[in-house]
């Protein structure tokens, strides 16, 4: 999974399931990590139906934000009847911080321009 451009880094994802079970059991367990950097995990998500318990929605924020993230699923269906109808995966994006020096950049240039204009008033 890649942002839509690369002034963007993904941030979080949603992971949503329904189905129905009449004695099994469907469980679909998640993974993210950032192909960058080759580390730990950013997110694990874990959705599930059973007869007596039920998430079929789970939300994690990563630990932090990445350009390129690529998404594991393990799905399991076990026991009984049981029917897994669709799952959906939404990812957010959040803009790329900007580094100190561009900033300083930015006010420097602007106070440069406001200065400018003062000049030309008087």
């Amino acid at each position: 999974m890649t942002p839509l451009s690369a002034w963007w880094l993904i941030s979080d994802n949603t992971l949503t399931m329904s189905g129905s079970v009449v004695g099994g059991n469907i469980s679909i367990v998640e993974t993210a990590r950032d192909t960058s950097s080759g580390g730990p995990a950013l997110a694990s998500k874990v959705t599930f139906l059973t007869p007596f318990l039920t998430q079929v929605t789970d939300h994690k924020v990563y630990t932090k934000p990445a350009s390129v993230v690529h998404v594991t699923n393990q799905i399991a269906l076990a026991g009984g009847p049981s029917q897994l109808t669709s799952f959906t995966q939404t990812f957010s994006q959040t803009p790329v911080p900007l580094p100190a020096a561009a900033w300083a950049g930015m006010v420097l240039i602007g106070g440069l321009g406001a200065k400018r204009t003062l000049r030309r008033r008087n």
